[in-house]
């Protein structure tokens, strides 16, 4: 079994860049919200 990992991801994304949310487990569009919406919005605007 192959294991794929954050890291992973973002380099399959061209442009990605990866966030870490400290203390948001699996979860961090819920644990920060806010943080989580304007690190998306940020990458849908660099595009």
């Amino acid at each position: 079994m192959q294991r794929f990992t954050a890291d992973d991801g973002r380099d399959a994304i061209s442009g990605a860049r990866l966030h870490r949310y400290a203390g948001a487990d699996h979860a961090p569009q819920l644990a920060e919200r806010e943080r989580f919406v304007a690190d998306v919005l940020d990458f849908i605007a660099a595009r």
